[in-house]
């Protein structure tokens, strides 16, 4: 499918039914209404809980630096995760349960978005999108097999949803990206392109919305690997200032380049590395996926960011006997043809269990957030810590300014069905006063809970 549509009268997109973009894209000259999405209803969240807690930091070196300030947020998220965003106004999300929350006040009060649809335990995500928008999607198997899109339409300044039908069976654990245009399809333009992935045991297919809440045309990776012509060059990467705040969670493993195109890597499952990584890339104006690898000397695994300078960020664990104890952290400004490189050791005894990172150039700061099992001579001691490297990036290389403990590190827990206590995935963000934000477990947060970073 083509990004660049044939030449006529164009219809901007805002909130389309399914109908209207069939009608559209069929219809050069079209003319229909454009219907918004149902509404959504914005209530005050009474269930999130905030107290403030300290926590060690280390310096530069792993040396003990004193203390840290968090404020300790529980009952945003579920029983498993929390997934936290934010945006360049200042706000706060978290979309790690059934329904949308949000904070302006750095976590101390709640907003919660809400649906017609009852649900019961649902699993979100969200993306900041350009123009102010912010998109997500979550699923809940317990009220009957539930999908719903969200979306924060600026222009507007409403909340909408929508419930979305086609999508694969078991949507586990949605991820979702937003690609930054402006999109031109036949007759109808839209600014942004959203994707939207999930699905046990394989998130292969995808799908994508032309106006942030409608997902019905499906694409995936998988099979291009066979079909499509295979590219193999250096990234080009465009200087964006909406790239700061549109970054996914890096699980997801679809990056945008800022120029209506994005990398498609492995990274979408816990896992750190492959033996063959399959990479795709989308290249406009074409918005389909073809084989992708970088020339001899690129990076084929790890996970990607792009900043608004349009510098690539790349963040691989390195093995040693088999388990992950440090990182290497890249920046390339030239697409990938060179890197500076900054390794990153862990703590001693610790060992990688998940990761996620961000990457905010206007601020000069990138947070990379680890959950880490740290391994002791007696077994029952053995327990899972989290933490988060502060790192300066206002040159082209990382410098570690800061390591955080976050949480007590005395819980033992794992991800997915079959752990007593669970914690699902990492999840990190920075707001626009450069506070972190990061999620973690301990025995006084058997559910995983925020803690905001309020003072160094």
């Amino acid at each position: 499918m083509q990004g660049e549509g044939q030449p006529g009268r164009v219809m901007k997109l805002r909130n389309l039914t399914i109908a209207g973009l069939i009608a559209a894209i069929s219809i050069p000259a079209a003319t229909s209404a454009q219907v918004g999405g149902l509404p959504a209803t914005v209530v005050d969240y009474g269930q999130a809980v905030a107290n403030e807690s300290s926590f060690p930091t280390f310096d530069r070196a792993g040396r003990p630096d004193g203390t840290a300030r968090w404020r300790v947020v529980t009952g945003t998220g579920n029983c498993c995760e929390n997934y936290v965003g934010s945006s360049a106004r200042g706000r706060l999300f978290d979309f790690g349960g059934s329904f949308l929350r949000f904070s302006d006040d750095l976590g101390k009060s709640w907003k919660e978005v809400r649906s017609i649809t009852r649900l019961v335990n649902g699993e979100g995500a969200i993306s900041g999108a350009p123009g102010g928008d912010i998109v997500g999607a979550t699923w809940d198997p317990y009220s009957g097999d539930h999908l719903l899109s969200f979306k924060y339409d600026a222009e507007a300044e409403t909340w909408l949803h929508q419930e979305l039908l086609l999508h694969t069976p078991f949507f586990d654990r949605p991820w979702f990206a937003v690609i930054p245009g402006p999109f031109t399809f036949g007759a109808i333009e839209t600014p942004y392109i959203t994707v939207l992935k999930g699905g046990w045991p394989s998130k292969d297919v995808a799908y994508y919305s032309l106006d942030g809440l409608n997902y019905f045309l499906p694409t995936e990776k998988d099979s291009r690997q066979f079909t499509g012509s295979p590219v193999e060059r250096w990234l080009d990467v465009k200087p964006a200032p909406t790239l700061d705040w549109m970054q996914p969670n890096t699980a997801t493993g679809i990056t945008p380049l800022g120029n209506l195109g994005a990398l498609w890597t492995e990274s979408d499952s816990l896992s750190f590395a492959t033996d063959s990584p399959e990479m795709a890339l989308m290249q406009p104006p074409d918005i389909e996926w073809s084989p992708f690898s970088f020339p001899k000397g690129g990076r084929d695994n790890g996970r990607y960011l792009v900043d608004s300078r349009g510098r690539l960020h790349h963040v691989v664990p390195l093995f040693h006997d088999g388990t992950a104890r440090s990182f290497l952290y890249e920046i390339s400004s030239d697409g990938g043809r060179t890197w500076n490189e900054r390794r990153l050791e862990l703590p001693d005894r610790h060992i990688v269990e998940d990761w996620d990172f961000k990457a905010n150039a206007k601020l000069g700061i990138a947070a990379l957030a680890v959950h880490a099992h740290r391994n002791e001579k007696q077994e029952s001691k053995e327990a899972d810590q989290d933490m988060v490297y502060e790192l300066d990036i206002r040159s082209d290389g990382a410098r570690i300014k800061s390591l955080y403990y976050v949480g007590n590190g005395d819980a033992n827990v794992g991800a997915g069905l079959g752990s007593n206590l669970r914690f699902d995935f990492a999840t990190v963000t920075i707001l626009v006063g450069g506070q972190i934000v990061t999620s973690f477990v301990d025995q006084m947060h058997t559910t995983p809970a925020m803690a905001i970073l309020i003072a160094r």
